[in-house]
């Protein structure tokens, strides 16, 4: 507000100085709520570009360990799968059911080799006593001319 104003409606110098005082008052308690209005925006704006950058470094950490899981996890399917491999199983429903509780002693953080050991002394059924062979064995059948069929097998079975 301007005195010439107040001074051009009439008024007298005494409610001049009264008003102009008062007009002071209310805009001098705007200004420090404005100030307050504008740091508070400050520390909010600060605060918003520190978490995001904290999810950002948080975002990447995650994906860091989530990959460090998948290969951890991985390396443990091959060492369950060279293990079996090593064991022989008797049948592919003793290989899932081996494969399944290999697992689940991998997750109790149990040592894999004794864990096997373990299933073996309690089923030797479901374990090979012969190791497998290098390549399959197969037994084919052949017919002749004469319309007889024979047997062919491989010589490593014996017959």
């Amino acid at each position: 507000m301007k005195r010439d104003f107040l001074e051009s409606l009439g008024l007298d110098k005494a409610g001049i100085d009264a008003i102009m005082t008062e007009n002071g008052k209310n805009i001098e308690a705007l200004r420090q709520r404005c100030e307050a209005l504008e740091e508070e925006t400050r520390t909010l704006r600060e605060e918003k570009e520190e978490s995001l950058r904290k999810t950002a470094e948080d975002g990447a950490e995650i994906k860091r360990l989530r990959t460090a899981c998948e290969q951890a996890e991985a390396f443990r399917q091959n060492v369950i799968t060279e293990l079996i491999a090593e064991a022989s199983p008797a049948s592919g429903l003793a290989e899932n059911e081996i494969r399944r509780l290999l697992s689940e002693e991998a997750e109790r953080g149990a040592p894999l080799r004794e864990a096997l050991a373990r299933m073996k002394k309690a089923d030797p059924a479901a374990f090979l006593t012969e190791p497998k062979p290098d390549r399959p064995i197969f037994s084919v059948i052949h017919q002749s001319g004469d319309g007889t069929v024979d047997f062919l097998s491989d010589p490593r079975l014996g017959s």
